[in-house]
């Protein structure tokens, strides 16, 4: 019993740390948004700017999350009972969702329409009021430049 319990731990904290905070979060979406800004926005550009908030230390993180954590008998490997962690390390590439798939529920006010126990869980109460503070501010942002950087609908260069 001891060990089906273990083994559903490490599974569940694999799930939320590996897949949904270390691959989705790090290693996609920060990843991403750092290099994306790195690569084709200016070091004064106002969203380059603005996007610091949310990338600042993203590479320093992830090159240290893949040494300490994510490799074959690193901290996440010996965490867990599996004994190939490769096969786990692919299996949290392949669940990762589409960022749509994880926010969808706060953008579209969805989290009426869950289970009631779900939605008094401090995950969707707090998440619906925190995904609204980051749109509000991120529309407020990009607002400002509107005018500069938009015609239309379309971006301009």
């Amino acid at each position: 019993w001891q060990y089906a319990k273990f083994v559903w731990r490490s599974t569940l904290m694999n799930g939320v740390t590996l897949v949904d905070h270390l691959w989705f979060t790090h290693f996609g979406m920060a990843n991403l948004m750092s290099t994306a800004c790195r690569e084709t926005l200016d070091p004064n550009h106002p969203a380059r700017r603005y996007l610091a908030i949310f990338t600042w230390g993203t590479p320093s993180v992830n090159h240290g999350a893949v040494h300490q954590l994510a490799g074959a008998k690193a901290v996440l490997h010996r965490m867990t009972p599996f004994k190939d962690f490769g096969v786990v390390s692919q299996a949290a590439t392949d669940l990762v969702g589409s960022l749509e798939s994880y926010f969808e529920v706060f953008e579209d006010g969805k989290v009426g329409e869950l289970d009631p126990l779900l939605q008094s869980s401090p995950f969707y109460q707090d998440g619906a009021d925190f995904f609204k503070v980051v749109a509000d501010f991120a529309d407020g942002f990009f607002n400002v430049f509107k005018s500069r950087w938009c015609t239309g609908e379309q971006l301009t260069d």
